[in-house]
């Protein structure tokens, strides 16, 4: 099937993703102004479903967007969707703030929000190959007091700028720090470090990743230690493993942060398996 005619949803429609469309004065394209969501369904079944869902939610009413959609709403809207192809797909939830219904800009809160979902094939984060990274030296993560990055949003320029600086230097993608030279994320991926048998995740100025939140209940599980907290540039580079994760490829390897190289460890071998049991259990997956 063309990606063009993967099946989608809009404003309360079912099309196809060619037809799902914003216009130019949409506040979603003038001001970033918008929060989406991703979930991947394999074999018929979401990850976390619940968790995602909720987010998205949370997201909406945080930035002030009413929608005309509850939670079960969008359920039936995903199962829909899924019915309608005959492999795994990633499922976006797009919510942008509409186009202002006066010729002026302000006029944020009386646009109607466009809400939209599109399926397209399920893929992997650099294909699920091991990712070579390198640290933006130009830019910072933006702060979680300018924005909060609990909820998937639109305002990524920072992420697009340092992934076209590493880009051009032959990395895969970057690793933001903060403004007090913390580790934070990269472009759609979570990351851990890998020491002493201990696995720490950064605690701030990033967005608090479904999929890493998965794997810290599965060390809870295992008696695994994992913790949130501060990673620093020392810290980093006296790591003996580090994995990335995300919703589109679960728990990726991390083979370089520019020139610090890693060895996967037996520890991020056995998260990964255990993540792939997840998809197995009740407790964390659903079927649809």
């Amino acid at each position: 099937m063309n990606k063009d005619n993967f099946p989608a949803w809009y404003n309360g429609k079912f099309c196809h993703a060619i037809d799902v469309s914003i216009r130019m004065q949409d506040f979603g394209l003038l001001r970033s102004y918008g929060v989406y969501e991703v979930i991947s369904i394999k074999n018929n079944c979401v990850l976390a479903l619940d968790q995602h869902l909720d987010r998205f939610l949370q997201g909406c009413k945080y930035y002030y967007i009413n929608i005309p959609y509850q939670f079960d709403n969008l359920v039936g809207i995903v199962k829909e969707l899924n019915a309608q192809v005959a492999e795994d797909i990633l499922v976006w939830l797009i919510v942008t703030r509409g186009e202002p219904i006066s010729y002026d800009t302000r006029d944020v809160l009386n646009a109607k929000p466009n809400v939209a979902m599109i399926t397209e094939p399920y893929s992997q984060i650099n294909d699920g190959n091991a990712l070579r990274l390198s640290v933006s030296k130009k830019v910072r993560r933006i702060s979680d007091v300018s924005i909060n990055q609990k909820y998937k949003n639109f305002a990524r320029q920072d992420f697009t700028i340092a992934q076209i600086e590493t880009s051009l230097k032959g990395f895969d993608g970057p690793l933001l720090l903060d403004n007090n030279d913390l580790l934070t994320e990269g472009p759609q991926f979570s990351v851990a470090i890998i020491k002493d048998g201990k696995v720490l995740s950064p605690a701030k100025n990033r967005l608090p990743g479904i999929t890493m939140d998965v794997i810290r209940l599965l060390c809870q599980e295992h008696n695994i230690e994992f913790a949130y907290g501060d990673i620093t540039k020392e810290l980093l580079n006296s790591a003996d493993d580090m994995f990335a994760t995300s919703t589109a490829g679960g728990v990726i390897s991390i083979s370089s942060v520019d020139s610090k190289q890693f060895v996967e460890t037996a520890l991020q071998q056995k998260l990964k398996n255990l993540y792939q049991l997840a998809w197995e259990q009740d407790k964390y997956s659903t079927r649809i």
